[in-house]
């Protein structure tokens, strides 16, 4: 899903549809935890493709505690939401498995570049 948070004020807080936020691939919701209660009920009322606007009260987002400099205690939340797409748990769990698997695969692409900087570093000395 695409979605960007502001407060009841107007403040955005997050999205990741604006690139001043550095993310900005659809978000994966595990329905089943992971997230904030208000998103996890009023997802369950949506369909693919659906747009919709989620007003958050405060014991359904972050409640007394907050969350961060920009989500004050007991602060009303609005979400506007966009439902990409709807997989199954077998179908996140496969997406995920390969999304792990390339992240792996590029970290030891990256290690192997560091290794081999660091014998020619080495070697010139």
């Amino acid at each position: 899903m695409n979605y960007t948070g502001k407060t009841l004020a107007g403040k955005v807080f997050d999205s990741n549809t604006d690139p001043q936020f550095q993310h900005v691939d659809p978000l994966v919701v595990n329905m089943k935890g992971g997230v904030i209660r208000g998103w996890t009920d009023g997802l369950t009322l949506l369909k693919k493709g659906a747009k919709a606007r989620f007003y958050i009260p405060s014991p359904l987002a972050y409640g007394a505690q907050g969350a961060g400099a920009d989500i004050k205690p007991n602060e009303i939340l609005i979400f506007d939401i966009n439902v990409i797409d709807i997989v199954s748990q077998e179908e996140a769990m496969l997406q995920a498995d390969k999304e792990r698997m390339q992240m792996e695969a590029m970290q030891k692409q990256i290690n192997e570049m560091q290794k081999a900087q660091a014998d020619t570093s080495n070697k010139k000395k």
